[in-house]
């Protein structure tokens, strides 16, 4: 009746049984079992009790006694009736051997060890004793006995499965993971269904960083054993790991209906939906988790993370200060906060907090590259730019010294720091960034090799019969609408596919139409975000010709993997404009109009100059029914000087140049396109506006912020626009195309290196050199003149008009793009295969 859960009947049973023999020892001590679990402790003892003065060697009447004594915390108790059993027979390894059971249950581990020991004493040749009191050791953290005990056990019951599996247990508990895994196996051949092996050889997998052989251990556990939610939670972080959003989202899903207050998988999910760009959805799981756990000062980092991405400032700021209210010694937190400081032009502020992250984290963490390697994205002076320059280089050189990678900890560490961040600001200072990009580079690729030396070595170039194709790979993160997206569709489209085979990896996480037709017009197309080892297992066994790397510097892993040898040729294509600095990079794909005559001396790889702009872009659509100049706040009488580009590209020391033109053309207005961030817009307003207040101007008469606009929006304000000012050091490059598409004339002054010199290859192409200028002094007169010389305006738009389709659909450089290509090639092929190419 007990054992069936009928307590009533049973205790019922015992109380007839007691009144016809008071002392009956198995009726006492069921009816102390019964009391017990009805709640009644007090009545239980007292059973149990007379149950041992009828008994006093039944070992399950002591250990019951025992439980709920321990249960009751009447540990002193407990521990006299312990010491009783053992007096009652002292011989009997039996007592020690459950009692060994019980503290090691209970967490006495040395106590436990006391009694296994007692029992092998006794009786050596147990193989249940010896793998017991290694589990004992192995809670003393003792791991190197309890494996002895281990191998012990496996000497008396080699088909005895549970020894492997806690040696596997030990190892792991030592980061030995390969013999953890090992161990592992050895349980799963004797115990194929051994779910928990399969967990635990999962967790092994995972910390080496092997996600898929993680998850596919999860899978098979899941499979042993459905109802295991931290096998779905593992599952989960492991298509994640391995950038399988969809299916990692299933796998959380599947978590959270199984433990719909699991805070884990809610803040993963999270993070998971702000990687696709749902940050709506993010905002609301996350707050989720919050909910469950209001001290939960991760969920508070990641949701500030996804305020950060909506340029909610405020709302950001609230949820890292939460945070760091909770842990304030959370280096997330720190890191966090300070990231969102800078990225809202609080520089000095933000580096305060990463400062306190460095401090707290004397190992090379992620926080050491977001403070050493930080930049504003905006300055106030000039003398601005060459203080943190020489910061930002004194502190790559401390980095750089004190990043150690002896030990597999510290190339992990050194691999994800190079991950988190890049040196994108760096360029937009207008200096000669060749020597600190090679520092980097160098650094990068030692990196690298040390995380995957078989990755770091030269690849020969596959073999080519006469009628192979020669197999391009083009690596990016913007396959999408973007810039650099765009750019990419050009050549691609274009590519002779009788020639050439052109595999496309694109490793960011947003997708959409532009992605598709990536996928469309690729001969292959795989899509690998946010894992760097699949992508670059992907390339390897493409076994390509060619690598064209179009983003490195603009997203850290396409910098992690150009630190990489996947293909004998590896290249960089449109993207940020300018030299890599990477020793695995061999040759830079730039435009011959755009590159001055010693232009080589500014790349560490080989310069290639495509022909004309090295691009095919598709001339942009004008919108039809678009916005008018009243939409935009600009009046009929406006003369708009069209300012673009983003904010950071303007340098301080040619803010006078707008004050200047302004001081001539009375009616003018120059637009500017706000930062998605207020304070940098803020602070770019009061530096203007100090330039204007310097010539007794007014800079709410001549300057309009406009927000950020839509594609479309964007083309009418350029038709709304009458000329369009390019910035010094750095020229717009598919706004100026946009704006030249609408007519406008472009003012220019063509820099010293590539990326200054965009606009005026493209008025060279078109045959206007007019409104191009030698110094800033020029610039201003001819932006003056535009303004007021009804006839040199009109004649300048003409000559675009007529002259403009040179630029676009330009299949030229496509041509001597696929010529290099084939050059490159044959000359890398073994010598009695060079004659195939032609």
């Amino acid at each position: 009746m007990h054992r069936s859960g009928h307590l009533v009947q049973a205790e019922t049973i015992c109380r007839q049984i007691l009144t016809g023999r008071p002392g009956q020892p198995d009726a006492l001590h069921l009816s102390g079992v019964i009391a017990h679990q009805d709640g009644r402790p007090e009545e239980a003892v007292a059973f149990l009790r007379q149950a041992l003065e009828a008994k006093p060697s039944d070992l399950n009447i002591h250990k019951n006694l025992i439980l709920i004594l321990r249960a009751t915390d009447q540990m002193a108790i407990a521990a006299f009736h312990c010491r009783k059993a053992l007096l009652a027979d002292s011989d009997n390894y039996q007592i020690y051997h459950g009692l060994g059971d019980l503290f090691c249950s209970d967490g006495y581990f040395e106590a436990a060890v006391g009694c296994y020991e007692k029992v092998l004493a006794i009786k050596p040749d147990s193989g249940a004793v010896w793998s017991n009191l290694g589990n004992a050791q192995q809670g003393r953290n003792l791991h190197d006995e309890a494996i002895a005990c281990y191998r012990n056990a496996l000497q008396l019951e080699p088909a005895n499965a549970e020894p492997y599996y806690n040696m596997g247990i030990a190892y792991s508990k030592k980061e030995m993971f390969d013999d953890a895994i090992i161990n592992f196996q050895k349980a799963l051949v004797l115990a194929p269904d051994h779910a928990q092996a399969l967990f635990n050889m999962g967790n092994a997998f995972k910390s080496q960083g092997c996600f898929v052989k993680a998850a596919a251990c999860y899978q098979k556990c899941i499979h042993c054993n459905g109802s295991d939610v931290d096998a779905h939670y593992n599952l989960a972080n492991a298509l994640y790991a391995q950038g399988q959003l969809r299916p990692a989202m299933e796998a959380y899903t599947e978590t959270l209906r199984r433990k719909p207050d699991h805070i884990f998988a809610l803040n993963n999910l999270g993070c998971l939906f702000k990687d696709l760009g749902a940050d709506t959805q993010a905002v609301s799981i996350l707050r989720r988790s919050i909910e469950i756990d209001p001290n939960y000062a991760a969920a508070y980092v990641n949701l500030g993370n996804v305020y950060k991405e909506r340029n909610e400032f405020e709302n950001a700021f609230q949820a890292c200060q939460k945070a760091l209210s909770l842990e304030p010694e959370n280096e997330d937190a720190l890191v966090s906060m300070g990231s969102l400081l800078k990225k809202e032009g609080r520089f000095d502020e933000g580096l305060e907090y990463l400062k306190q992250a460095v401090a707290l984290s004397p190992e090379i963490s992620n926080a050491w590259w977001y403070y050493y390697l930080a930049l504003p994205i905006l300055y106030e002076t000039e003398s601005d730019i060459a203080f943190y320059r020489k910061r930002f280089a004194d502190g790559m050189a401390t980095l750089i010294s004190a990043v150690k990678l002896s030990t597999p900890e510290q190339r992990k560490r050194a691999l994800a720091g190079i991950g988190s961040i890049t040196n994108f600001y760096l360029q937009y200072q207008g200096q000669d960034d060749l020597e600190l990009q090679k520092c980097y580079g160098r650094f990068v690729n030692g990196v690298m090799a040390a995380n995957f030396p078989e990755w770091g070595v030269s690849r020969p170039m596959p073999p080519l019969k006469n009628n192979d194709k020669i197999r391009i790979g083009y690596l990016s993160s913007f396959m999408r609408a973007h810039t650099v997206g765009h750019f990419l569709m050009g050549w691609l489209e274009n590519h002779d596919r009788m020639k050439f085979e052109v595999h496309c990896y694109h490793i960011g996480h947003a997708t959409d139409t532009l992605t598709e037709a990536f996928e469309q017009k690729s001969d292959r197309f795989y899509h690998i975000p946010g894992n760097i080892e699949a992508v670059a297992k992907r390339i390897l066994d493409d076994e390509l010709h060619i690598l064209v790397f179009t983003d490195i510097g603009m997203f850290a892993p396409a910098t992690q993997l150009a630190g990489l040898r996947l293909a004998p040729i590896q290249c960089k294509g449109w993207g940020h404009p300018v030299s890599t600095g990477s020793p695995t990079i061999d040759y830079y794909l730039s435009s011959d109009l755009m590159e001055t005559e010693g232009a080589a001396a500014h790349y560490s790889e080989t310069l290639v100059r495509l022909p004309n702009l090295a691009l095919a872009f598709n001339a942009p659509q004008i919108p039809k029914n678009g916005k008018t100049r009243q939409d935009f706040g600009i009046s009929d009488n406006d003369f708009v000087f069209l300012t673009s580009q983003s904010l950071f590209k303007y340098l301080p020391q040619y803010d006078k140049i707008y004050p200047r033109i302004a001081a001539v053309v009375k009616n003018a207005k120059f637009v500017f396109i706000s930062n998605p961030s207020a304070g940098i817009t803020k602070r770019f307003r009061k530096r203007i506006e100090g330039a204007f207040n310097r010539h007794n101007l007014s800079m709410d008469r001549f300057c309009i912020f406009q927000p950020r606009l839509s594609p479309n929006d964007f083309m009418s304000l350029n038709q709304a626009s009458n000329v369009l000012l390019d910035p010094f050091s750095w020229s717009g490059g598919k706004t100026t195309l946009e704006g030249i598409r609408c007519g406008l004339p472009v003012v220019t002054c063509p820099g010293r290196f590539m990326r200054g010199r965009h606009a005026v290859a493209m008025l060279k192409m078109m045959g206007i050199t007019e409104t191009i200028a030698e110094d800033a002094k020029a610039y201003i007169a001819i932006a003056c003149r535009l303004g007021s010389d009804r006839d040199f305006y009109d004649r300048i738009r003409n000559a675009i008009a007529a002259n403009r389709h040179r630029l676009y659909n330009d299949e030229t450089c496509i041509r001597g793009l696929e010529a290099f290509y084939r050059r490159v090639v044959q000359a890398h092929l073994p010598g009695q295969e060079k004659a195939t190419l032609g």
